[in-house]
């Protein structure tokens, strides 16, 4: 047991690869790092910084942390040690965004306070910058619900419902109010699709996003809900441009939509 033991520190001492594997990503020999990761370019400096920073924390995770027969096992593939280049950092990996929170009481960017949004076109704004931050500051997934962005399609509605029945009678008011409304969806679903697609977090990719799409029975704000569902949907069966001008399904966000007996 114990020269098994001393074989394994032993390996351990003499395979530290760290110089090679940093030396790999500068000169692209490293195909296991740069192709281990589709969603991050490694041309880019900001993601060549990631990587090398990823081959440090391996080496010292694996000499210094992880039990030898771990190490040993994850090399001769009998397992898979999963991110082992973030494991010496304290950092989360995925998280479920307390968006509503946020939105409903404000938050803080960059030291800044950032109220709770009088529009729905401003909620998906900031959603968004919410969504850049969060991907920029954690490796992994991130998920928000439609849920939380519903209540602001009906202040935006009833922004504009109440500006309208200062001129024209309430059914009126209340069509033209619907018409606004149905143009601040579009704009903000787009806002939030364009935004996801085209941010670049410090880690040089775009954040890693899921949305929730659910239409629950019963709430306050189901009408707004399937709003929502639907403009997403849409949205995305379009898809957006390339770079050639095709169109083609974006990568991020992810969307998730819940099929129930109500819905389906």
């Amino acid at each position: 047991m114990y020269e098994g033991y001393r074989a394994v520190r032993e390996f351990q001492r003499k395979v530290s690869i760290t110089d090679e594997g940093i030396l790999g990503i500068i000169d692209k020999s490293n195909e296991d790092v740069l192709n281990e990761n589709s969603n991050k370019d490694s041309i880019l400096i900001s993601t060549q910084r990631d990587l090398i920073a990823g081959e440090v924390s391996k080496d010292i995770a694996r000499r210094k942390l992880i039990p030898t027969y771990l190490v040993q096992a994850h090399d001769e593939g009998v397992l898979h040690f999963h991110d082992l280049d973030y494991t010496i950092q304290p950092m989360f990996n995925c998280c479920l965004i307390n968006l509503e929170d946020m939105l409903q009481n404000g938050t803080v960017i960059n030291g800044k306070l950032v109220e709770s949004p009088k529009s729905f076109s401003t909620a998906c704004t900031i959603t968004t910058q919410i969504m850049a931050q969060i991907a920029s500051n954690q490796y992994g997934g991130q998920s928000i619900t439609i849920k939380h962005l519903a209540p602001f399609l009906r202040v935006s509605y009833e922004k504009y419902f109440s500006n309208y029945r200062e001129k024209f009678n309430e059914d009126i008011a209340s069509e033209l109010a619907h018409d606004r409304i149905e143009e601040e969806l579009k704009s903000g679903i787009q806002t939030i699709r364009y935004q996801l697609s085209t941010l670049q977090t410090t880690n040089g990719q775009a954040p890693f996003a899921t949305i929730y799409l659910e239409i629950e029975e019963g709430h306050e704000f189901e009408k707004e809900m399937a709003m929502i569902c639907e403009e997403m949907i849409k949205q995305r069966i379009v898809g957006m441009k390339n770079e050639k001008g095709q169109e083609i399904g974006e990568a991020f966000p992810k969307l998730v939509y819940l099929l129930d007996k109500h819905n389906c």
